[in-house]
């Protein structure tokens, strides 16, 4: 059976063709874009990824920035943000900043490296598909962006209360987030279902 697409706008179904790099395929009803080929897109996109799990730690557990206010000075991490939240009882807010800032991107990390290697080694397609359906389901809940963006509000609000010095984690943690935003352009969804459709249901036997 051929695999099918259907196209966002107008729910045409239409059979899915593997395109030359570089190219695009639009919708013959209403001319919305498809999909389109990526140069070296699995590639890419498992360069990005490792990058990102090798940012995650520092990004995670070194200094954001420092504050020094009254002669006192105080380091702040994700973690430790997390931890003071936790410490204030404001435990329904700790709970969806380490999901959403912490837990949740470093899941779509691991899920996005399994699928690539199990590409790259031709493992078994259930576990490989349930990975990359689990990896879909979490990007909407991965907000790098928006932590970022209470970090720039907290900086704008204090910058002339307190003296800030920003940290390695700062710096880490901009890079972590050009690279899961990196991953998602260069990512090709259809390729590695297409990729999958092609698979075994059970691994190869050896020998």
């Amino acid at each position: 059976m051929k695999e099918l697409i259907a196209c966002h706008e107008c729910d045409l179904l239409l059979p899915y063709t593997a395109l030359p790099p570089g190219t695009k395929a639009c919708c013959p009803r209403c001319g919305y874009q498809l999909y389109s080929a990526r140069h070296n897109s699995l590639e890419r996109t498992l360069a990005l990824n490792i990058t990102g799990l090798l940012l995650y730690i520092p990004a995670m557990f070194l200094p954001i920035m420092s504050l020094e206010m009254l002669g006192q000075s105080q380091f702040d991490t994700v973690f430790a943000g997390i931890a003071t939240l936790f410490a204030h009882d404001i435990w329904w807010a700790a709970l969806l900043v380490l999901f959403c800032s912490m837990l949740a991107p470093l899941f779509k990390k691991l899920l996005l490296l399994y699928v690539l290697l199990g590409i790259k080694c031709t493992w078994s397609k259930p576990p490989l598909a349930r990975a990359f359906s689990w990896y879909q389901h979490l990007d909407s809940w991965a907000m790098l962006e928006v932590y970022m963006l209470g970090v720039l509000v907290s900086v704008v609000k204090l910058i002339d209360l307190a003296a800030i010095q920003f940290g390695l984690g700062l710096v880490c943690f901009i890079a972590l987030m050009i690279c899961s935003m990196a991953t998602g352009v260069v990512l090709d969804h259809h390729l590695i279902w297409h990729k999958l459709e092609q698979f075994p249901n059970q691994p190869k036997a050896a020998g």
